[in-house]
């Protein structure tokens, strides 16, 4: 049975992400207006929806602005071959996706992609500040560290977000999760929203340069064992670090 420090911070941050969503969707309605036009322009839809696993597993429809060709899915098994070697799309050091669109770059690179999760937020499968929401198969990189990140909301954007680098590698965004998961606060969940815009004005880490997980039919085992330890490691290392975070 939840504590009642943790029921009120639940309901607080409940309310904070309707005020909160309601708010950036009112703010955000010109650039939906145009960007949803610029889309529409290539006779696709505006908006792609994607299968992410939610709060304790429960299964969502994550809504983005889409940013790539109409059927673009059908090329996403050959282009995971083609370069399975860096887990992403072109050489090593090089992320390119030839199915995104020239509007759809724009926003990858300025992460307005992501604002019609507001809708989600709005809805109550998102919240504003939380561990990104991601697919069934990469949730199981997560390994035992999976029920502990799929314990609270996923978020808009969250500690990874404003901690993100080019060099961040993917056991280190997993120790991130589990670090917010521990210390959540309403004044972390502050921080990180006021520090969101400045972390996608100066992060050298946005949704078209990013390098993804080597995702295929069969889910690395090995990897997975190593990924494990190494977020153990991680979180251990920012545990000793808590002061230098905390507010």
């Amino acid at each position: 049975m939840k504590n009642t420090k943790h029921v009120l911070y639940d309901f607080s941050k409940r309310c904070l992400d309707v005020v909160g969503s309601v708010a950036g969707l009112l703010l955000s309605a010109p650039i939906f207006i145009l960007a949803s036009f610029l889309i529409s322009l290539d006779r696709g839809p505006v908006f792609f929806r994607q299968e992410r696993v939610g709060h304790n597993g429960k299964m969502f429809r994550m809504l983005k602005f889409r940013t790539m060709i109409p059927d673009a899915g059908r090329m996403e098994n050959s282009l995971r071959k083609l370069h399975a070697a860096n887990g992403g799309y072109g050489v090593v050091g090089k992320y390119h996706d030839p199915r995104i669109t020239r509007i759809g770059s724009i926003l990858r690179r300025t992460n307005l992609d992501e604002l019609p999760q507001l809708l989600n937020v709005l809805k109550g499968e998102m919240s504003l500040v939380g561990p990104r929401p991601v697919p069934y198969e990469e949730s199981l990189f997560y390994s035992d560290k999976r029920d502990n990140v799929l314990s609270v909301r996923p978020g808009l954007t969250g500690y990874w977000q404003i901690k993100r680098r080019m060099t961040t590698d993917y056991s280190e965004r997993i120790a991130l999760d589990c670090y917010y998961v521990k210390n959540r606060n309403l004044l972390l969940d502050t921080r990180i929203l006021f520090t969101t815009p400045i972390a996608m004005l100066t992060s050298d880490y946005n949704s078209l340069t990013k390098p993804l997980p080597p995702l295929d039919t069969d889910i690395f085992i090995s990897e997975v064992a190593s990924i494990d330890t190494q977020s153990s490691q991680r979180i251990e290392h920012l545990e000793e670090e808590v002061q230098a975070v905390s507010i």
